[in-house]
């Protein structure tokens, strides 16, 4: 799938949408479609940001702090709070200088199966230990955003020291209180709310990231609308899937009803000035995510190596192809079989390999297919194809809006084609 270069033409409203790794072009109805495709298969993609970063010696050390979580979120991958072990600090520090020791500048990611900011002060000790080695060049921190602890405290130095920030919120509280409770079964939403208005005060930049649940998708415009009057400004959708506490429930959304709810709260987004993207659209990308292309180097609470933000311990079912290392006895062991058999994943669906929509998604997750829930792999791919369509017209109709809806893309009408 990576050496893909022909573009694929799709029929739009207007006329042709040409995607190619090079970037997305469109064409009206009556221009030399032949032609252009000739022109454009030559055309050399662009350099991608995880290109550049192996070119510049910039790699990315992830740790997972924690399973344990303060809440109880009703399709968690992981189960957090269903277990609780913490990272080795001393296993944390060998993997940052073994990072270092090889990369000209680190990027230092707290993430993982559980909320990292419940071990708040091994963050602030780990992030200064990464700038003790001269080489930190970002650091990047996910979190559901309800403190505990000396809150301003918290925000202040996460304002004054991350530089990527995402928040975990999936609107409006009735929603986020059924979505994201409390262990005891209270609800988040005015905690996140208090966290967001800080940010806000302080002039923060930061995301926010909702997991879109059945119920969520056919409220996706009232969730944009809720987070622009809150002053989010980057929103991000990931329709939810079957997996960790949503394995046996109805949560995944109806691919129909989300794509049309989608495209009402692109519009609102655009006409407000939110960047909303969604993982059903990665365009253009070389793979999926980190997990396939090496970049991914994932310290979990019991010391082995993961490169997928999803797994999170060796007990995962998916550990045997996403554990690719180990820490042990103050060494690190690269698995380099495993490295290297993580490119046959991408490669290993033929369905995927024949579609015309695999330079927007990839392929898709790849644990989500190691783990093989067809049915909600199903409703995602039929999300993807549904959407991208509509994406496509919506983007010829408002040339504008590209920057609102895609990310890294290089985007071309006939005009600049013709030029």
């Amino acid at each position: 799938m990576t050496n893909y270069i022909e573009p694929v033409v799709l029929k739009t409203k207007k006329g042709y949408a040409i995607l190619h790794e090079s970037g997305l072009y469109f064409l009206d109805k009556n221009d030399d479609i032949a032609k252009y495709t000739a022109e454009i298969s030559k055309k050399r993609r662009p350099e991608l940001p995880i290109e550049r970063e192996k070119r510049e010696k910039l790699a990315k050390v992830v740790i997972y702090l924690s399973s344990n979580c303060n809440l109880r979120c009703i399709y968690c991958y992981a189960s957090a709070g269903d277990k609780n072990s913490v990272v080795s600090v001393e296993n944390a520090k060998i993997l940052i200088d073994y990072v270092a020791e090889k990369a000209d500048r680190i990027i230092l990611d707290f993430h993982g199966g559980g909320e990292p900011l419940l071990y708040f002060d091994i963050i602030r000790h780990l992030v200064e230990y990464a700038k003790a080695t001269g080489k930190l060049y970002r650091t990047v921190l996910i979190s559901n955003g309800v403190i505990v602890g000396n809150k301003a405290e918290i925000l202040q130095w996460i304002v004054d020291n991350v530089d990527v920030m995402a928040l975990s919120c999936d609107g409006y509280p009735e929603l986020q209180n059924k979505n994201r409770p409390h262990v005891d079964g209270k609800g988040s939403s005015t905690e996140i709310e208090e966290t967001i208005r800080f940010f806000q005060e302080h002039h923060y930049v930061y995301t926010v990231r909702s997991t879109i649940t059945k119920e969520g998708a056919a409220k996706l415009y009232e969730i944009t609308k809720y987070f622009a009057e809150l002053g989010v400004k980057y929103l991000v959708f990931s329709p939810c899937y079957n997996f960790g506490r949503s394995d046996d429930s109805n949560l995944v959304p109806d691919p129909q009803i989300y794509s049309e709810n989608y495209m009402k709260a692109i519009k609102y987004a655009y006409e407000n000035g939110i960047r909303l993207t969604s993982n059903s659209f990665r365009f253009p990308g070389y793979h999926y995510c980190g997990a396939l292309s090496g970049f991914n180097i994932a310290l979990t609470t019991d010391n082995y190596i993961s490169s997928c933000y999803e797994v999170v311990s060796s007990e995962d079912k998916t550990a045997e192809a996403f554990i690719v290392g180990q820490i042990k006895d103050g060494k690190i062991d690269l698995f380099k079989d495993k490295i290297v058999d993580l490119k046959n994943i991408e490669n290993s669906d033929s369905q995927c390999i024949k579609c015309n929509y695999q330079l927007v998604c990839r392929g898709g997750c790849p644990v989500k297919k190691v783990r093989n829930s067809k049915e909600s792999l199903g409703n995602l791919c039929a999300i993807t194809k549904m959407l991208v369509p509509k994406i496509l017209d919506f983007l010829q109709e408002n040339p504008n809006a590209a920057s609102s809806v895609l990310k890294n893309v290089n985007l071309e009408y006939d005009n600049n084609i013709r030029n």
